[in-house]
C-alpha cells in the first residue's frame, strides 16, 4: 500500500477532511451580482461603491485586466474613474501579498497606467494602506 493510500485511508478513519484548508481562511460573499472571494474584497467594493454613490467616483469596474509594463499584465480587483483628478484608478484589496504582487508593485512604480491604491486591514474596516504611483494620464488600450 502507497503511503498516500494509507494516509488517506487514516485520515478517514479519524475523521479528518482530506481538503487542505487555506490558512487564510477566506468566506467567499456576493454582493450584487459580483461573487468576491472573500469578505474583505467585498467590504472594499462596498466603500468604492459609497465613494461612487457620494459622487467622487464614477464608473467603478470589477476585474479589469490592466497593462503595466513590457509583457505584463495584471487583473485589477476594481478600476474607478475619479472626476476630482479626471483620471482612472486601480484598487487592490490584498489580505496577503503573494510573490507575483510584488513583482507588479516594483514593475507599477512610474510605469503604471494609472495610480495603484492597496487596500488592507479586515472586512470590519478596510483602509487604503499605500498607493503607488504610475504614469500620470495614461491611456487605456
Amino acid at each position: 500500500m502507497s503511503l498516500k493510500r494509507f494516509a488517506a485511508q487514516y485520515a478517514r478513519k479519524m475523521g479528518l477532511s482530506q481538503k487542505s484548508e487555506s490558512y487564510v481562511k477566506a468566506q467567499p460573499t456576493a454582493v450584487d451580482g459580483y461573487n468576491f472571494p472573500s469578505k474583505f474584497h467585498a467590504a472594499v467594493y462596498c466603500e468604492l461603491k459609497l465613494w461612487l454613490l457620494s459622487g467622487e467616483y464614477e464608473n467603478l469596474r470589477v476585474e479589469q485586466r490592466l497593462h503595466v509594463c513590457g509583457n505584463l499584465y495584471w487583473k485589477s480587483d476594481f478600476v474607478v474613474f475619479n472626476k476630482s483628478r479626471e483620471t482612472d484608478e486601480a484598487h487592490e484589496a490584498k489580505g496577503f501579498e503573494n510573490m507575483r504582487f510584488r513583482t507588479i508593485c516594483q514593475a507599477w512604480k512610474g510605469v503604471g497606467p494609472m495610480d495603484l491604491f492597496i487596500w488592507k486591514g479586515d472586512h470590519r474596516r478596510p483602509s487604503i494602506a499605500k498607493i503607488i504611483r504610475g504614469k500620470p494620464y495614461a491611456v487605456q488600450e
